[in-house]
């Protein structure tokens, strides 16, 4: 199985960001092989950097797992290009791990990190050290992206009153007339 696009955003500085996930497959030496979803960031100069990944499981649940993470990306990454001020601090950060259940095996739980703007980042990406990583790493790219930029366009009238009256035509002798044709 290839790996399939779940989505993509580009800021207006020319960065995008992708979202792919893939599921098990077999190689041609009949070998098994894990499924996976990345989220990359392709700087505009061609370079690219891994903001989360995670391996294993099928098509489907990656592409939940990405589509998750990504929405949250995409949200972040809007609101900052709107102008929206935003911050976090290590205090806003939750980690979590293995939680709940029977002798507290309920599974692994989402990591989460809530931005100033209320906006909650999650991971469910590798050890509670890992997702911790991971939601970092996206809440600084949506930190620090800048607003983008607004264009104007003015439209500027001149209206000129020199408040002169032409009396030139009129009848009679008076200042600024003479005499009609």
């Amino acid at each position: 199985m290839t790996r399939r696009t779940y989505d993509s955003y580009t800021t207006e500085d020319g960065t995008t960001y992708v979202a792919t996930y893939s599921g098990k497959r077999t190689t041609r030496d009949g070998r098994e092989r894990d499924g996976s979803y990345s989220i990359t960031k392709i700087n505009p100069d061609g370079t690219s950097q891994t903001l989360a990944s995670e391996r294993g499981g099928s098509a489907s649940k990656n592409k939940s797992l990405v589509s998750k993470t990504f929405d949250q990306l995409k949200e972040g990454l809007i609101a900052a290009e709107a102008g929206e001020n935003l911050s976090y601090t290590d205090d806003d950060i939750t980690p979590m791990g293995r939680s709940g259940g029977f002798f507290g095996l309920g599974g692994d739980q989402d990591s989460t990190l809530t931005l100033s703007n209320g906006l909650t980042i999650t991971s469910r990406a590798g050890k509670t050290g890992d997702e911790v990583k991971t939601i970092k790493r996206i809440a600084d790219e949506i930190v620090n992206t800048k607003a983008a930029s607004t264009a104007t366009t003015t439209t500027t009238t001149t209206t000129t009153n020199t408040g002169l009256t032409d009396t030139s035509l009129t009848d009679g002798p008076s200042p600024g007339g003479g005499t009609s044709l």
